[in-house]
């Protein structure tokens, strides 16, 4: 049986209420204030920042992308698990995203879900 590597996109977008204090980082804080945490962060020159780790982060996550704008601050937070093996149905890689949708749903209520395949790698 074929073997593929799959990237392992896991994003789910809360509202900023639920988010304020996850990952250690509060709704609205500035690149400033997260940099005064001792969060070093990389910039893409836009408004998307990414960290390998964050003062709270979960262990299953290897980095993270940070949405913070001049206005409203941070206000969304995206994090990436590893690639992983799996067989040609793609049923590890469907395991693994419902082990962290299920777990965020049940902590912090439904949020807005993207489930996709990076384009190409299949």
């Amino acid at each position: 049986m074929l073997r593929f590597i799959f990237p392992i996109l896991i994003a789910i977008s809360f509202p900023l209420e639920v988010l304020s204090g996850q990952f250690g980082l509060e709704v609205g804080e500035t690149v400033k204030a997260i940099r005064k945490k001792g969060v070093k962060l990389s910039n893409d020159g836009g408004y998307w920042y990414f960290k390998d780790k964050l003062p709270k982060g979960n262990s299953k996550l290897d980095n993270y992308s940070l949405l913070i704008t001049p206005i409203s601050g941070l206000c969304r937070i995206i994090g990436r698990a590893t690639s992983i093996q799996t067989n040609s149905f793609g049923d590890q890689l469907k395991s693994k995203f419902e082990f962290f949708e299920n777990a965020l749903n049940k902590k912090y209520g439904n949020g807005e879900k993207y489930d996709f395949v990076k384009s190409g790698s299949i």
